[in-house]
């Protein structure tokens, strides 16, 4: 170390807060894979927020170089001086998951939304509802409003409004899991012929909702979701595969840069999410083809 300036490690700083720094578990192979292909040592960081407030008693992982750069698993919720003081110390640091256009690496979520409604349409579904994760939470995850807004834009290029029930939505108020209201809307004559949720929560009271109602998947009603790894709701679900193996290797890959440079700002990256078509949860919508 004194004759590199380097200690061969990298540490990857968390909140206590389950909700604020969730880490899926193909990210932290991803975050393994990278950092042994460079040889590389990782060292871990729970860090309370009083610690970060307070300069008598923050984490030796800031105070004093314990290691070469962070990467910095914040998603929700993130102390407003946790940059700053990052800034201060000088420390090299890459953020995963975090909605920023320098120095982070995060899934392309707004392509992954866009790409499921067009993967719709093509189907020839044009009443397509997008149903939200969160309902009247003040700080939300960048990813829920990104894929909302992603097949936003692809129902509006597809000249079709967009029809969305998330936590700006008016119509379920109160009772957003209340399989009355659900019922309401997948049972109304003019009701969605394909479902798209943020990811397993939206999807299991639509789901069953949908049972309820004596609507057939994928007949009657088709179902997408997002997540991490592919989708079984008592049949395959068309499933957008979050890139969480490979953010966390391109995290430390973009740590390493900044290691080696660290005054300079690397431009963010997206990664993108692929299919996992389910084969069971989605079909054609409109009148057979004649032949």
């Amino acid at each position: 170390t004194m004759r590199t300036g380097r200690t061969g490690t990298i540490a990857l700083l968390m909140a206590q807060d389950d909700e604020r720094s969730p880490m899926p578990r193909q990210m932290l192979y991803g975050i393994h894979a990278g950092a042994a292909q460079h040889d590389l040592t990782v060292q871990l960081a729970i860090v309370p927020d009083a610690t970060l407030s307070d300069e008598a008693v923050l984490p030796k992982v800031l105070r004093e170089w314990h290691c070469d750069g962070l990467l910095v698993n914040y998603h929700k919720h993130i102390p407003a001086h946790l940059q700053d003081l990052l800034d201060r110390h000088a420390i090299p640091a890459v953020w995963l998951n975090h909605d920023a256009d320098h120095d982070c690496v995060r899934p392309d979520d707004f392509t992954a939304g866009a790409d499921a409604t067009r993967y719709l349409l093509a189907l020839g579904h044009r009443r397509i509802l997008y149903v939200g994760y969160s309902y009247r939470r003040e700080r939300v995850h960048y990813s829920e409003l990104a894929r909302r807004d992603g097949y936003a834009a692809a129902m509006i290029d597809a000249g079709l409004a967009p029809t969305t029930i998330d936590r700006y939505h008016p119509l379920l108020g109160d009772y957003f899991h209340s399989h009355a209201a659900w019922a309401e809307v997948l049972g109304a004559p003019d009701g969605p012929t394909a479902v798209i949720t943020y990811g397993r929560t939206g999807l299991t009271i639509v789901h069953d909702v949908a049972g309820r109602l004596g609507l057939r998947i994928p007949q009657d009603l088709s179902l997408v979701t997002f997540a991490g790894s592919p989708v079984f709701n008592s049949l395959p679900i068309a499933t957008w595969i979050a890139p969480e193996e490979a953010v966390g290797r391109a995290g430390v890959e973009m740590l390493q840069q900044k290691i080696d440079r660290p005054h300079e700002t690397l431009v963010g990256e997206k990664l993108p999410f692929t299919l996992s078509p389910g084969g069971r949860s989605v079909g054609p919508h409109g009148p057979a083809p004649s032949f």
